[in-house]
Order: C-alpha cells, then structure tokens, then sequence
C-alpha cells in the first residue's frame, strides 16, 4: 500500500494485533492447527481492512496516515475494554504454548519471506502494480486516463492487511504472550 500507492499506513500495528489476537484465539478457544490460524488472521485482517478501506481511502496524504494511527489506537483500546474482555480477556492478556518451536518459526518467517518476496516481484510488473504506481505519481491524472483507482486501492489495502494478520500471527508465536499493548503497540 505505502510503496505502490503512497498511502502511508500508520495504522499498521492494528492490523498486525487484530492478526495476532485472531491467530491466538483461533488456536487456544477453537483448537485450529497453526497453519489454519494463520490462514484465519490473513482472512480476518483482509475482510476488516476492506470494510474500512472504503470510506477511509478517501482520505489522502496525513490525513489518511492519522486516520490509521487512530483506528489503531482504537482497536488497542477496544481490545483491552471490559466489553471484549470475554473474547480478548481484556489486559490481562492470552498465554498460550504454540506448536510450532523456533526453528519452525525460523523457516516459516524465511518462507514467508521469500514467497512474499516473489510476490511483490509479480505485483511489480504486472498492469495492477503499474496501476497503483500510476495512483501513487498522480491519482487524478491515473484516474482521468481510466484507472479506477477507488478499486485498485481496496485491493492494495486488502494485500496489506492480510500480510498484516500473517505477521501477526507470527509474532504471537514468538512471544507467547500477547496482550493488547504488546500486539498493539505503535
């Protein structure tokens, strides 16, 4: 989003702790596998940063990047109420022991890595990627020669959330511990 579009996301630690508390509550209270836990904090990250993209990617500039900080601050805050406390178990935080040990950590994230790698490589010389490179030189000049852009940046904003949820996940593996402002913090 931030590299082929320009829209700085400032917000992205909300979208790495939703990914986080997704993954750790898909394993510990549903009794998913890790991969499938992953699977759910890209699904889940993805379909939120959708929903909002719509009315927030009309923003531009600061005002987009602190519109996200917001929501990210927001959703700290959210995650540490008393009215998500049942699901989140509010500041007190989850402990949970992942299946996946350090050395499995290690080459998922090299994994991870690598395949990320490649697909930024793709998006980068495919017609999308020369879309969102056209958005971020001149959106309205891409726009008049018949990009939609509104399109194009939900689709960048759903990349980036769902990359978001998985490094997330990751980083609950690694902690083993998660609480709102360990997950949440900017």
């Amino acid at each position: 989003l931030s590299g082929f579009t320009g829209y700085v996301d400032f917000g992205y630690a909300g979208f790495v702790g939703l990914g986080a508390y997704t993954t750790v509550i898909a394993i510990v209270d549903f009794g998913l596998p890790w991969p499938a836990a992953l699977l759910a904090a890209a699904v889940v990250t993805s379909l939120v940063g959708t929903l909002i993209s719509a009315p927030i990617l009309r923003l531009r500039g600061a005002y987009f990047a602190i519109a996200m900080l917001s929501l990210a601050t927001a959703g700290r805050l959210a995650a540490s109420s008393e009215y998500l406390a049942p699901v989140t178990r509010g500041g007190t935080g989850i402990s949970f022991f992942p299946a996946l040990g350090f050395t499995g950590q290690y080459y998922l994230v090299v994994g991870l890595a690598l395949a990320l790698g490649y697909a930024t490589y793709r998006l980068a010389t495919s017609p999308m990627g020369l879309r969102l490179l056209a958005i971020r030189e001149d959106e309205t000049l891409a726009a008049a020669l018949g990009v939609r852009t509104t399109r194009e940046k939900i689709l960048a904003m759903l990349i980036h959330t769902a990359v978001a949820g998985v490094g997330g996940g990751v980083l609950a593996f690694n902690l083993s511990y998660i609480d709102p402002n360990t997950v949440f913090a900017i």
